[in-house]
């Protein structure tokens, strides 16, 4: 035990000595390893994250649909053939009242409780008469809203034990005369069961629109209110059978709820609502399903970002993997004396365990500032390697990413230990042994690249026979597998024809005196093992990068020009839905609240502003009458309120201007869809009719212009036609309803526009912002975290990549030193040598940059067409020829280059360092 625990400090002190004194591989080591673990804890976070969003976007969703808070739960128990005992009801309504928030555990503001009877005779007595029979009417309690209850006479009733109160609407009291003070009498619909009370309060009720009413409130002014202990005690008894409607109301008051929160509350609202099943009572409202389409959203999500994620950890083990390879080959002789000397392979593993475990925790102190920061990149991106301006707050890891971060901890440590285990068949006696051609490795070599080829195949037949063009390409699989996957076949594929032309290489260099280039490509020539793993690290980055950078900047214009079709304008000013419809058959009754146009002349950073009428028409073409939406535009000021609309889209021959001009020419002019013209051309009269709300016109009108596109109209939902706003005003006889357009100044905050238009008057119900909009798109969950992913993977990815091609120069140095040192002792001037290691980090940088531009281009080229990932959201929009993008493609070149200008500077540095006699004695460490 001694021994082996002197073995285990033996092989710690080595590594730290190594580590002291070449502390490059260390270095590039521990960023190989922060890049998965950051990685495994971003992925969880910016789910956790955008989950709160997409929380927020599904309940205000469904607030805005239901007029009530989204968290809000109604009960609702309405009497069936079955009755329910009163005490059933009794003990669902004390549930509620009592123990609703320890069941549900999340603050209540509010709980409005609802519980009547079936209609019971009632009767006013007055003295000594028989009494005066009043309309059949239920008994109920009404309890949580006193705020909207006002008692114009008297007060609530209460429960005492002398007589029975209750409390009658102002409606009640003035239907029938009574009055506080007044007695009734109740009896069952037979007459045999009978309860009297008396009258202690008149009540009305207040903000008759609020939706804190369960009912409407007119359906509840015929209600006898009881406190609630007396519908309990006297009512319950008098009337055993009566209970005929109950509801629960609940709204949470205001608490902060995460994505980690809603399967915890859906499982606490589920049993709550086991137990008020029994009533039964039904959940009428709840965010149930709001929480499972969040939960559904949040999951692929996940799944998305994790598979974006798993090709660039991928990446990145497999540099763990060969450092930790050249780590132990380097202590093999090492290991083989532990071995020959009866130290066990679960000692070796052990202490191989624990050195990555402290490579790990350095690596992972590090990752967790990195992934909270990559989290923020990833909430901000706006396309590949942009980030827009909007504020995101900072946000704290979630358990479940430190939970995939120690996954990913023992996957590497498995990767790391073991090289260790081929140690284990190595002694003193057979080390020095000819190692024999590993025909195993070959052989599974030779399989992973015809499985690597046949993926390639299958996923290009995918995508050029079974792909369809309508899927989101943010969602699509083959998006980024199957780049990814040509990029890997690109480079095995360099890296086997490499050889063969560095050796091809050698023999033309031979025929010159070029001592340094035969130098270089004899010795890569014989050992290509030494560029192979940079040129496919290399390929991989710059491929990827290079496709991802040209499929961003392709689907970042198809995605503006969908919008800028769209919308046209920066603004749209919903206003015609407020207007009242006229008749058309008088010429009194209501008419249209328009605001005067000159009015929204007066708003703030306004530039130009027009407006736009639409509603029903039809056109007939030919013998064939076609249902279209009509476009009214004013002919002068439409074509200053759509600066982001383009004169292509209208079809060939076609400009806004010119059209405009038409229909100023001709005032019955009508510009029609290509998709209805048929054989219609420009001059030809048609028959209109204009449906402006009830009014009907019939007009000819004249084919000015024929389009093939129009903003904001797409032939495939409707057929279109646009005409001149003051044409139709004057065949309708007033101005039709319309909407305004604006050009404005986007410096100026909309909220502004909005406020001065609303002080002004201008009725606007709801606005089309361009911006707003692009920011939307641009930050949709799905493209933050595939651009997101690949924005902070490239980055990682390549700064691997520029520390494997530094590691990779000062491992090839150690290795010549021996080689160089004894040809400078025999002559050979030491600029030579440099330019030898000068050399061989050329070619080595070269092959792999030119196979990753290849790779890029290649990618691009045949898999963005197939994609359509230039077509804009909608197939009246011309398609987009995809783009490569040069600026971030030769951008990456640049880094590269420096990198390897860095390389090459340090390696000149040990050179210099390096003394002839030196060269033999590092023979002995190598």
């Amino acid at each position: 035990m001694r021994s082996h625990w002197h073995a285990a400090r033996l092989i710690l002190t080595a590594v730290w000595r190594r580590t002291r004194t070449n502390p490059a591989p260390t270095v590039a080591l521990l960023m190989a390893l922060v890049l998965p673990l950051m990685l495994g804890l971003t992925v969880p976070s910016y789910a956790d994250a955008v989950g709160i969003r997409i929380l927020n976007q599904e309940l205000a969703a469904q607030s805005r649909a239901s007029q009530r808070p989204a968290l809000a739960l109604l009960y609702r128990y309405v009497k069936s053939n079955k009755a329910v005992a009163w005490r059933t009801i009794l003990g669902a309504d004390a549930l509620v009242s009592q123990n609703a928030a320890s069941y549900l555990q999340f603050p209540i503001a509010r709980i409005t409780r609802h519980i009547r009877t079936t209609p019971l005779k009632v009767m006013l007595v007055t003295g000594n008469d028989d009494g005066i029979p009043m309309d059949n009417t239920p008994i109920g309690t009404l309890v949580g809203i006193e705020e909207y209850m006002k008692y114009v006479s008297g007060r609530a009733p209460q429960a005492t034990p002398t007589q029975i109160e209750l409390a009658v609407s102002q409606q009640t009291a003035n239907t029938y005369g009574v009055n506080v003070d007044d007695r009734l009498v109740v009896s069952s619909p037979d007459g045999k069961k009978t309860l009297s009370a008396v009258i202690v309060g008149i009540w009305t009720p207040m903000q008759r629109d609020s939706q804190e009413w369960l009912y409407d409130p007119e359906s509840l002014e015929t209600l006898l209110l009881v406190a609630p202990q007396t519908l309990a005690d006297a009512v319950s008894t008098t009337f055993p059978d009566s209970a005929a409607q109950a509801a629960w109301y609940i709204q949470p008051a205001p608490f902060r709820l995460g994505p980690s929160d809603v399967w915890v509350i859906e499982q606490r609202i589920r049993t709550f609502s086991q137990e008020l099943a029994k009533v039964p009572a039904k959940l009428d409202r709840s965010p149930l399903e709001r929480f499972a389409t969040t939960q559904e959203m949040i999951r692929t999500l996940t799944l998305r970002t994790s598979a974006v994620a798993a090709p660039i950890a991928l990446l990145a083990m497999f540099f763990v993997m060969q450092l930790a390879t050249i780590t132990y080959q380097r202590r093999q002789d090492e290991y083989t004396l532990l071995r020959s000397r009866g130290v066990a392979l679960g000692w070796f593993l052990t202490v191989s365990a624990v050195e990555w475990l402290c490579y790990i925790v350095i690596a992972g102190i590090m990752a967790i500032p990195l992934s909270i920061i990559a989290t923020q990149i990833m909430l901000r991106t706006d396309s590949f390697l942009q980030l827009t301006r909007v504020e995101v707050p900072w946000s704290w890891l979630p358990v479940q990413s430190y939970v995939g971060a120690a996954l990913i901890a023992v996957i590497i440590i498995v990767l790391g230990i073991r090289p260790v285990i081929g140690t284990f068949q190595r002694t003193l006696s057979n080390n020095a042994r000819s190692r024999r051609t590993d025909r195993w490795r070959m052989f599974m070599r030779i399989m992973l690249e015809v499985i690597v080829l046949l993926a390639i195949c299958y996923g290009y037949y995918q995508l050029y026979t079974q792909y369809d063009p309508g899927s989101d390409v943010f969602s699509n699989p083959i998006t980024l597998i199957l780049p990814v996957l040509c990029t890997i076949g690109i480079g095995m594929l360099v890296n086997r024809v490499l050889p063969l032309i560095l050796v091809a290489g050698e023999r033309i260099a031979r025929r010159s005196d070029a001592l340094a280039t035969i130098l270089s490509l004899q010795s890569l020539a014989r050992r290509p093992e030494r560029l192979q793993n940079t040129v496919l690290l290399l390929t991989i980055t710059l491929g990827v990068g290079g496709y991802v950078a040209s499929m961003a900047a392709t689907i970042d214009k198809a995605s503006q020009h969908g919008l800028a079709y769209r919308i046209a304008t920066d603004t749209q000013l919903i206003e015609s839905a407020l207007r009242k419809r006229p008749s058309s058959n008088t010429t009194d009754g209501d008419r249209f609240l328009l605001t005067p146009l000159g009015a929204h002349a007066q708003l703030p950073g306004i530039i130009a502003y027009a407006p736009i009428g639409q509603f029903d028409g039809r056109i007939s073409i030919g013998n064939t009458p076609i249902d279209a939406t009509v476009v009214a535009v004013d002919r002068a000021r439409f074509p200053r309120v759509i600066p982001h609309f383009q004169d292509t889209w209208l079809g060939p021959g076609n400009t806004m201007g010119a059209l405009m001009n038409q229909l100023a020419t001709y005032r019955d002019g009508v510009i029609i869809d290509k998709s209805i013209a048929g054989t219609s051309t420009i001059g030809d009269k048609v028959a209109v009719t204009l449906i402006v709300d009830d009014t009907l016109v019939d007009v000819r009108m004249r084919i000015v212009g024929i389009v093939e596109g129009w903003p904001g109209q797409y032939s495939v939902e409707r057929p279109y036609f646009i005409v001149n706003l003051n044409f139709v005003a004057d065949e309708v006889g007033f101005l039709p309803p319309s909407d305004v357009w604006i050009h404005r100044d986007t410096s100026v905050p909309l909220d502004d526009i909005l406020t001065t238009a609303r002080a002004a008057a201008i009725p606007i119900l709801d606005t089309v912002d361009y911006s707003e909009a692009r920011l939307n798109e641009f930050t949709r969950p799905e493209r933050q975290a595939l651009f997101g992913m690949l924005s902070i993977g490239f980055v990682a990815a390549a700064g691997l990549t520029i520390m494997a091609i530094l590691v990779s120069a000062l491992a090839s140095m150690r290795q010549r030193n021996i080689e160089l040192g004894m040809l400078q002792a025999m002559g050979m001037p030491a600029h030579t040598a440099r330019r030898v290691i000068t050399l061989e980090q050329s070619i080595i940088t070269v092959s792999g940059t030119v196979c990753g531009m290849l790779a890029a281009l290649v990618c691009a080229a045949s898999i963005l067409p197939s994609l359509q990932a230039g077509v804009a959201p909608h197939r009246d929009i011309p398609s987009n020829t995809p783009i490569t993008a040069w600026g971030t493609i030769i951008g990456m070149l640049v880094v590269y280059a420096i990198a390897v200008l860095v390389a090459l500077r340090t390696v000149f540095g040990n050179s210099r360092r390096l003394r002839i006699a030196d060269a033999v004695k590092l023979g002995d460490e190598n």
